[in-house]
């Protein structure tokens, strides 16, 4: 980031570590967070880690202004009628955002990180990613 101007060159990396644990999926930025926010989770099941990448753009004031419209709902001529979805506001950043991710299929093939894909994600890594988006706004 050059400044107080968002660039469209400015990127940030995300970290996520999973664990999968009786048909659990635990996510966090870093294995000693992973233990510390699930007490499922113990040093044992370290052992079974899996390290991903996410790269985002960095976002702009446009950016949320766009995420927040999206998420709006009902009658905008009547301020006491429109609701934000929240949900809605965190998907549309992952698709706004997401630059390149290093999730890979079965057969170790690269999967894309398009709107189709952002829907499939697990909640506990979307999480993960959205709290680390959150960070940067």
């Amino acid at each position: 980031m050059s400044g107080i101007f968002i660039e469209p060159s400015d990127f940030f990396e995300v970290k996520v570590v999973v664990v999968k644990k009786n048909d659990k999926v635990y996510a966090a930025t870093d294995t000693k967070l992973l233990i510390s926010e699930n007490e499922e989770i113990e040093s044992s099941d370290l052992d079974s880690v899996e390290e991903y990448e996410a790269t985002f753009r960095e976002p702009s004031y446009k950016d949320e202004v766009d995420m927040f419209s999206n998420g709006l709902f009902g009658d905008i001529s009547d301020i006491n009628n429109i609701q934000l979805n929240l949900a809605v506001v965190n998907y549309n950043r992952l698709i706004c955002l997401i630059k390149s991710w290093s999730f890979k299929d079965g057969k170790g093939e690269p999967i894309s990180p398009n709107k189709e894909n952002i829907s499939k994600i697990h909640p506990s890594i979307a999480r993960v990613l959205l709290d680390e988006i959150a960070k940067r706004i």
